[in-house]
């Protein structure tokens, strides 16, 4: 099973396969950065369950990475959940990211009080 770790950096997000998915060095031009990735232990798979726990979680976790509140910061959170397919094989892995939607950041947004 392919999952993206934190500190990958990302590009072209249209896939729903994080294996997908073109991971790029974060040096260069990218649109998201992950920051956080952590467990569900949900019983069975819920796709609106899971977008809110992956919502909480991931805004939950945003100020310790970036600096800032996820309320007073101009950077967007979004993050990859499993799929019924991957679910089925075991997936539970929630993989937090951040970027910017207004430009392509080059380098990390790790502590940019942004």
């Amino acid at each position: 099973m392919f999952s993206l770790k934190v500190g990958d950096c990302l590009n072209d997000l249209d896939s729903l396969m994080v294996s997908d998915v073109p991971i790029v060095d974060c040096a260069a031009p990218h649109d998201l950065e992950v920051f956080d990735d952590f467990q569900v232990t949900d019983a069975s798979w819920n796709p609106v369950a899971l977008g809110n726990e992956a919502d909480d979680g991931c805004t939950s976790r945003f100020a310790a990475f970036i600096g800032t509140s996820y309320d007073n910061s101009s950077l967007d959170v979004t993050s990859y959940k499993p799929t019924a397919m991957s679910w089925a094989s075991g997936d539970r892995l929630i993989s937090c990211m951040v970027g910017d939607s207004s430009a392509k950041t080059v380098g990390t947004l790790h502590g940019s009080a942004r």
